[in-house]
């Protein structure tokens, strides 16, 4: 199957939805700070980034509020996505990181992961694709000479093991292989996007 990847969207839903009707392939996932909803020509799941509209979230989540083609993948939520006999888990974990309210059990801010959440991901197996806003920490992602990944989501990689990790929020491209995880950070939506061949185990990184 081929994959369109996107990184965040902000303000430009339309570019996005542009690239998304052009492009050739199965499936559409993105990487948080979607912010602007809307229906899409193909079928398309993201994660929270900390740039969101919290309360359309919480709707969909309900049911209150429905897009065609688009789904939100809560915090540990196996998404199976199926084209032919080829099947591919995906999974992911929602917000950003926080020092000071990773610890409390009772979240302050929607859009940052705490604890409990990051344990319930660990507790995933079988993920092909796990999708984070935030990097993982001592993977050598580094800006301004210093290590911006976060430990909690190197903590998650490290247990599960997915055949693809892929990030966004830091809007900088990234490719690094770390034992047999491929992972991948994404850059806005508007500069560029990405297709994963998972019958070739490819990605190609098209610049708009």
């Amino acid at each position: 199957m081929k994959i369109l990847l996107l990184g965040d969207v902000h303000e430009a839903i339309d570019k996005a939805k542009k690239i998304i009707d052009s492009v050739e392939c199965d499936f559409v996932l993105q990487t948080g700070d979607l912010g602007t909803y809307s229906d899409f020509s193909k079928p398309s799941y993201f994660i929270a980034g900390n740039h969101e509209n919290w309360n359309i979230l919480k709707d969909m989540d309900t049911g209150k509020t429905k897009f065609t083609n688009l789904c939100h993948i809560k915090n540990a939520e196996i998404i199976k996505l199926v084209k032919d006999k080829e099947i591919m888990n995906v999974s992911g974990i929602n917000g950003n990181y926080s020092e000071k309210r990773y610890e409390l059990r009772i979240k302050e801010r929607e859009r940052h992961f705490n604890k409990q959440e990051v344990d319930k991901c660990k507790k995933l197996r079988n993920i092909d694709i796990f999708l984070s806003h935030e990097a993982p920490a001592s993977i050598g992602f580094m800006k301004k000479g210093k290590d911006i990944g976060v430990k909690p989501v190197k903590e998650i990689l490290d247990i599960i093991k997915p055949k693809f990790f892929i990030f966004g929020h830091h809007h900088i491209f990234f490719e690094k292989l770390v034992n047999l995880t491929k992972i991948l950070g994404l850059n806005y939506a508007r500069n560029e996007y990405y297709i994963l061949d998972t019958n070739k185990n490819e990605i190609k990184r098209i610049i708009v």
